[in-house]
């Protein structure tokens, strides 16, 4: 960083909260792009936070994007590959613009082969027909347009009654992806891709739900020191928490650095952390900063 200062003619903190906005702004700008993209506001979710940096970036771009608060997963460093390692199994088959228009003997056929195929390998893979949640969906696009829609279709022999409905639900999901009146009715409606999801649910992970403590954080404080905040203004005395010898329940405000075994939380001015049952954090702001 200071390196990269004597080049911009920046001291070495200023380049530092540099690039740590820009990486923030970028992490904001990316679910903002995701979410409004897919026609929901940000202002209605709450953020998760994992990776092994997820904590140091997390209550500053949920607020940016005005999530209603952030939530630190336990054990955030290994979440991916534990999540993936507990996920039921999934296969998905897909025909691509089969018919452009609604055949309801081609998608049933498809459906009917896709599903029988699908049976067969969760089968073999151990999974009870009790435990198979097959999932029916298409791809459609207004002929004068070129976005794709997946939408969900009942999970059995269609008919010509389905239409109207597939038809209207394609309509309202449209509108809601991209904006009132995007839809484009009187151009008609083709049939890009035909869509079956095979679910092997599998056993639930039992979850180690921790007891709660007093409320007060202080039995885990380990010190201070000045660190830099440019909510605060600069520098400034900073409580540092030794992450493991916090308690369910356990709140503490900002600004305060949360120290676990294999990451790093922070908890900006005006932000609230409460620890969880299952040792996530929830982080929420008090107030603008």
């Amino acid at each position: 960083m200071g390196e990269v200062g004597e080049i911009l003619g920046m001291d070495t903190t200023a380049v530092a909260e540099g690039v740590y906005e820009i990486a923030s702004t970028a992490m904001g700008d990316l679910v903002s792009t995701t979410t409004i993209g897919r026609g929901y506001d940000p202002k209605d979710f709450v953020l998760f936070v994992y990776g092994g940096a997820g904590g140091l970036f997390g209550a500053r771009y949920s607020r940016e994007i005005e999530c209603q608060k952030a939530v630190v997963v336990p054990n955030p460093e290994t979440f991916s590959a534990f999540g993936i390692s507990i996920t039921d199994i999934k296969h998905v088959y897909e025909q691509t613009s089969p018919t452009p228009s609604f055949d309801i003997d081609v998608i049933n056929r498809f459906f009917e082969q896709s599903g029988n195929t699908a049976r067969q390998q969760l089968r073999r893979e151990n999974v009870a027909e009790a435990e198979m949640i097959l999932i029916h969906s298409i791809g459609l696009k207004y002929r004068a347009q070129i976005h794709e829609l997946l939408i969900n279709v009942p999970s059995r022999k269609l008919t010509g009654e389905d239409v109207p409905m597939i038809a209207d639900r394609f309509d309202s999901s449209y509108e809601a992806v991209f904006g009132k009146g995007a839809a484009y009715k009187q151009a008609g409606r083709d049939l890009m891709t035909l869509r079956l999801e095979a679910i092997g649910r599998l056993p639930q992970f039992p979850f180690l739900k921790h007891a709660a403590g007093d409320g007060d954080a202080g039995r885990a404080l380990r010190g201070r020191r000045r660190a830099y905040w440019k909510d605060a203004g600069g520098f400034v005395s900073t409580d540092i928490f030794d992450g493991p010898k916090l308690l369910a329940g356990d709140t503490l405000s900002g600004p305060a650095i949360i120290a676990m075994p294999n990451t790093t939380v922070l908890v900006p001015p005006k932000t609230t952390a409460r620890m969880g049952h299952y040792r996530e954090i929830y982080l929420q702001g008090s107030g603008d900063v």
